[in-house]
């Protein structure tokens, strides 16, 4: 069969345009018309191969793989899909500019929180066309309503990055309820006060990010705010070398080893390590420099060292994560990584070997373990994962200092939010840069965890 120059790399484009937009069954139907036409080839397995992904149990697609290898005889529903998605059809879809384009209900939301003792369940859903409005409810008692939020996006149907932007408010205001929740703004409403009432937000949700410096170029300060770059070392040391007050105390939170209760290091600039004034020297995931306290003008700033493990810092609001990032759950080493491109489209030759499909996820965590190989390795197959010792997507049972729900990880552009649902050890993140800290900020180096106290220029 003689079929146009391009004919197949266009069709697959429109499939997978409408694919994009939630119109799955059309996709199908699309992909399997134009695999089934011309040669059993490699462009066709790879339109059916993406035709199986969007439905496994695709009849269209057992009769277009019949027609290629010559079998079987009752192609009705394949003749009639291929009538529809005429050439001319293709081109046409595959030129649809994306404001035209139509979508479907997007996934929701859904997550546990751990409150004052009691579990919480939080749900996020999109009402799609026409009503077009994303509504949070929260859950108590087993099923009874506590809180409720809409809000309307009918005004932004038009966008050309629609599906991202909605996206994007359904985790955030999945985000913004369990932090109002945390923050004691729903205790009303858990004690009965308004039940029933929908609250309709018109504003976008607000999320206070906590921003840190996981990337060696970064430095933010206490406000999550990029500043400029250091003075160079040796000048820096040079215009104070002279005076050694006490500007910090590092108070002893948790120790395995017999550490002192606190240190007080004098001088501006300070070495964390087995061979610094903070002398971790029985802490064995602790190398000689591992990380650097200097105070510049009554601010104390955290800078990683190159080496060792890894100076990690409490989070207390909303992070966001890159891929690459390391975390710490309790003693649990974590890394947050990217999802590989599918490598299993069909190869050259006749044969298109079967298997089972594949379910796409959007992320993964993997655990790092002593010594530095890779341990346990968890998928997120819904946009949200939530890790714990018990109620989680990521079970981790066998660490003491891991909460039931500890913590959820929220797909995002470019990376994930990282949330600590109130656990009792709280969540730190590797600082890979330079990061402000503010008194009673806590640090943890191997499994040592140490809190900061700012002196108020101490010596002046």
């Amino acid at each position: 069969m003689s079929l146009p120059d391009q004919a197949r790399k266009l069709a697959l484009a429109a499939g997978q345009k409408l694919a994009a937009r939630g119109e799955t069954a059309d996709a199908v139907s699309l992909l399997c018309a134009w695999a089934a036409q011309g040669n059993n080839d490699e462009e066709a397995l790879v339109m059916l191969t993406e035709a199986q992904r969007l439905d496994p149990r695709s009849l269209l697609a057992q009769q277009a793989f019949e027609r290629l290898s010559g079998s079987g005889t009752d192609h009705q529903e394949l003749g009639q899909a291929i009538d529809r998605f005429s050439f001319d059809e293709v081109k046409k879809l595959a030129a649809t500019p994306k404001k035209a384009e139509r979508r479907g209900i997007q996934i929701g939301f859904n997550n546990n929180v751990r409150y004052k003792g009691v579990v919480y369940h939080i749900q996020t859903e999109d009402s799609g066309p026409p009503k077009s409005n994303v509504v949070t409810h929260l859950y108590a008692d087993g099923g009874r309503i506590v809180a409720s939020v809409k809000r309307e996006y009918g005004a932004e149907t038009g966008r050309d990055d629609l599906i991202g932007y909605l996206r994007t408010l359904m985790k955030h205001q999945q985000l913004e309820m369990a932090l109002a929740l945390r923050g004691g703004d729903l205790d009303p409403a858990i004690g009965g006060e308004g039940a029933g009432k929908v609250e309709v937000k018109t504003s976008p949700p607000k999320i206070d990010l906590q921003r840190v410096a996981t990337q060696k170029s970064e430095k933010f300060d206490a406000a999550g705010q990029h500043t400029e770059a250091d003075a160079p070392e040796t000048e820096r040391t040079q215009q104070s070398a002279h005076v050694a007050p006490i500007h910090m105390r590092l108070h002893m939170v948790r120790c395995l080893w017999n550490g002192p209760a606190a240190y007080e290091p004098s001088g501006p600039s300070v070495i964390i390590g087995r061979n610094g004034q903070v002398n971790l020297s029985g802490e064995p995931f602790c190398h000689a420099n591992e990380a650097q306290l200097e105070w510049r003008d009554g601010r104390v700033w955290l800078n990683d060292q190159p080496g060792g493990s890894g100076v990690f810092l409490r989070v207390r609001r909303p992070v966001k994560l890159e891929f690459g990032d390391e975390f710490l759950v309790g003693d649990q080493l974590l890394r947050v990584d990217a999802m590989s491109e599918p490598d299993d489209h069909p190869g050259p030759g006749p044969t298109f070997f079967c298997g089972s499909p594949r379910k796409r996820a959007f992320f993964r965590v993997t655990q790092r373990l002593e010594g530095g190989g890779d341990g346990r390795v968890a998928l997120a197959y819904e946009a949200t994962m939530t890790i714990g010792s018990k109620q989680a997507d990521f079970v981790i049972a066998n660490d003491r200092l891991v909460s039931e729900t500890h913590c959820t990880l929220s797909e995002e552009s470019g990376g994930v939010m990282l949330l600590d649902l109130g656990s009792r050890s709280g969540v730190f993140v590797r600082i890979m840069g330079s990061q402000e800290l503010l008194s009673g900020e806590e640090i943890v180096i191997g499994r040592t965890r140490l809190q900061l106290e700012v002196a108020e220029r101490a010596g002046h």
